[in-house]
């Protein structure tokens, strides 16, 4: 039994320098969490966790304050992005909805997808390039990139999980992933 995880882009900056990601676990016997990770900007956190501990229940293990904590540094992090709202008082009750993201900054993920094609990418092996960025890949995983005009972001996929691998600017500087 597995934890699988899912990493979702939801939404980027008005000047595509920062990415917010969303980081899904679901617990093999209940439960999971929610994080999010602000690439380019420094700031991650976990809103809920509520993994069972065998017994069939699924107790909430991060605090409301945790939760508000967290919140609040998305939602002054993430004030330049357009379409995204952070409630840090919804940390009392839905937390799935302390972030909202709107079709707009859907539709704009979106359009960052498809602005990094599938025919840029040259797979030789083990090994996938764009753009002169190389990512290795383990047996039986495929790679997705999103990209605006200074950042690619690529989420890896395989298995039971995914995972953000590579966050990279085009001047060929990586960008930290906290």
């Amino acid at each position: 039994m597995h934890i699988t995880s899912t990493v979702e882009v939801i939404a980027f900056s008005s000047d595509g320098a920062a990415a917010l990601v969303a980081r899904r676990e679901d617990g093999p016997e209940g439960g999971g969490s929610l994080s999010f990770v602000l690439v380019g900007r420094g700031v991650s956190g976990t809103l809920t966790s509520t993994f069972s501990p065998g017994d069939g229940s699924t107790p909430e293990t991060v605090s409301a304050a945790a939760c508000r904590a967290v919140a609040n540094a998305l939602a002054a992090a993430t004030a330049d992005f357009v379409g995204v709202s952070v409630q840090p008082r919804a940390c009392a009750q839905d937390r799935t909805t302390v972030v909202r993201v709107a079709p707009e900054a859907r539709r704009a993920v979106a359009a960052a997808r498809a602005g990094v094609s599938a025919d840029r990418w040259k797979v030789a092996g083990d090994t996938a390039t764009a753009d002169g960025v190389a990512l290795v890949l383990r047996p039986g995983e495929t790679a997705e990139a999103w990209g605006t005009g200074p950042l690619l972001l690529v989420v890896v996929e395989g298995g039971m999980s995914s995972r953000l691998a590579l966050a990279h600017d085009w001047e060929g500087r990586d960008v930290p992933i906290p």
